[in-house]
């Protein structure tokens, strides 16, 4: 009989920031994720059609063509995979229109690496 192998959960982040899309990625593949990355909402969408969902995303709010919103709503389509919302924006509505429309967490920029972990434990 073969033993289980054992594969990470998959995070898909998305963000048009190529340094946090980079700090984003370097974080959680070291807490044991297995990450894909996207500099839009629409390349997001793209990857999801050819690798299948993942367990969760991280997604910025403001982007070029599709917002963080707009992306969640399109998932949301047909799928109900989590999503954490990880983006400068800190108006209180914004906050909570995220919060109970889109995401199941909200994250504000500048963020600590290891609330971000945390956070995505306790989401998954």
């Amino acid at each position: 009989m073969l033993d289980d192998v054992y594969e990470p959960q998959k995070i898909l982040a998305v963000d048009d920031n190529a340094y946090t899309l980079r700090i984003v990625q370097h974080t959680l593949e070291r807490a044991g994720y297995q990450v894909m990355t996207a500099v839009s909402g629409q390349d997001a969408l793209q990857l999801i059609n050819r690798h299948g969902i993942p367990h969760l995303a991280v997604v910025d709010l403001h982007m070029p063509v599709m917002s963080g919103f707009e992306f969640c709503h399109a998932v949301r389509e047909f799928s109900d995979m989590p999503v954490i919302m990880l983006t400068a924006v800190n108006t209180e509505e914004t906050i909570i229109e995220g919060l109970e429309k889109y995401a199941e967490d909200y994250i504000i920029k500048p963020f600590n690496p290891n609330e971000l972990v945390a956070r995505v434990k306790r989401v998954l």
